[in-house]
């Protein structure tokens, strides 16, 4: 995780990713209708998606219509609501020697 390196942009690398992305974008268009299938997804209110597009972040979308195109972007979808994780039962041992339950609820939202 910490040693992750900068990516360096050149411009080989920009053309390599307009090409792709003009390629997605004719297929998209040439199978048009069998294509919306794939490419747009209805995102829930409690929910976001998260656009990767070769790689890299587009950004959030969401609630709503969400177009994404095929082969360049990757969706990763991310639940706002709150979780609830029940710790279990311990039991302790306290000073004066009696023993005590303790139970605990966590409560967390991303």
């Amino acid at each position: 995780q910490g040693d992750a390196k900068p990516m360096i942009i050149t411009g080989r690398s920009i053309l390599c990713d307009r090409l792709c992305l003009l390629f997605s974008w004719s297929l998209l268009l040439l199978t048009l209708p069998f294509s919306l299938f794939f490419c747009v997804r209805v995102v829930t209110e409690y929910k976001r998606v998260v656009v990767f597009r070769l790689g890299r972040l587009i950004g959030s979308k969401g609630p709503g219509i969400v177009l994404t195109l095929p082969l360049v972007d990757e969706r990763k979808y991310v639940d706002l609501r709150v979780r609830v994780l029940d710790v279990p039962l311990q039991e302790m041992l306290t000073r004066d020697s009696l023993v005590i339950a303790v139970n605990a609820v966590v409560y967390y939202r991303l």
